[in-house]
């Protein structure tokens, strides 16, 4: 077999991630020396690839700052972090120092590594917990391709305006933008949405319930934008403080969402990252972060 059908097949990486290999002095060595992706492998040969980013890596553009998250999980390959509400994922207009991807560099910085940031998955601004961030571009390639390949399992804690009629169900829809607008979407029945839609499946269950409001588990199985809040204001429960979807709460400054869960294939085994919801939206249903023990099901 040729190092590069090697890198593919077996390696799972992508073809910009193996041309970014070529290009590197020492990105593809055999048996110590530097090869091309033809060269033939044979039993016993030891291939070594560079993964780890460089100076010349780095995007300029993405300054430190910002205060770091608490870290749930971190290993040579990866950081998991409990993103808090208000702190957008990545740079954007009018935020370009405040972000998760600024707390990072800044974070990394302090031991002179070299950062790249690369994240499995997004929140919105104002949707909290788990992010998981890879270290270098081979894990992320393998996370990408796991998330890809629907392997990630996600579970979201939210809390909605008005009972859920069904105490655990299903929604399904297409999923559009509106008009012109690049951020805002709405769900209509399947097959409704014309070509620009895309299929969105979510499943819930209510697991608390207080003056109107529901707690609910989510578990979204795909991964359109505003998925979960689009969702829940299709079926009539919008989420608390969802001011794009529902309505502004004067209880909560932001919409009611978490990422409680993320689970996914890593190094032979299941890794499964944990993040109690915080107390602005347990508050809101009657509970208490010691309702989540996540041994079980929520």
């Amino acid at each position: 077999m040729k190092t590069g059908e090697f890198l593919k097949k077996r390696l799972a990486c992508s073809s910009k991630m193996i041309t970014l290999l070529k290009k590197d002095e020492h990105g593809i060595m055999l048996n110590g020396r530097r090869v091309t992706v033809r060269e033939i492998l044979n039993a016993g040969d030891i291939l070594e690839i560079s993964d780890r980013d460089k100076e010349e890596n780095i995007n300029p553009n993405i300054i430190p700052g910002g205060e770091m998250p608490e870290i749930i999980y971190e290993d040579d390959d990866i950081i998991a972090v409990n993103k808090p509400p208000n702190m957008p994922t990545h740079p954007s207009h009018g935020h370009y120092g405040d972000t998760l991807a600024n707390a990072l560099v800044s974070y990394f910085m302090k031991s002179n590594t070299p950062f790249v940031f690369r994240s499995m998955n997004r929140l919105d601004r104002d949707t909290s917990g788990i992010v998981v961030v890879s270290k270098n571009r081979f894990t992320a390639n393998l996370l990408s391709k796991a998330l890809l390949d629907g392997k990630v399992k996600k579970q979201y804690f939210a809390v909605t305006e008005g009972i859920p009629k069904e105490k655990s169900g299903r929604i399904e829809s297409d999923i559009r933008r509106i008009g012109e607008s690049i951020i805002i979407r709405e769900a209509l029945p399947c097959g409704e949405g014309g070509e620009t839609a895309k299929y969105a499946l979510t499943d819930y269950k209510v697991v608390s319930q207080k003056d109107g409001r529901a707690g609910v588990i989510v578990t979204p199985h795909t991964g359109r934008t505003h998925q979960i809040r689009v969702h829940f204001k299709y079926i009539g429960t919008p989420l608390v403080g969802d001011g794009l979807y529902g309505t502004p709460s004067p209880l909560i400054y932001r919409h009611s969402l978490h990422a409680v869960v993320l689970e996914f294939p890593y190094k032979g085994n299941t890794l499964r990252l944990t993040a109690p919801p915080p107390d602005d939206l347990l508050s809101l249903v009657g509970l208490e972060q010691s309702n989540f023990d996540f041994n079980g099901e929520l």
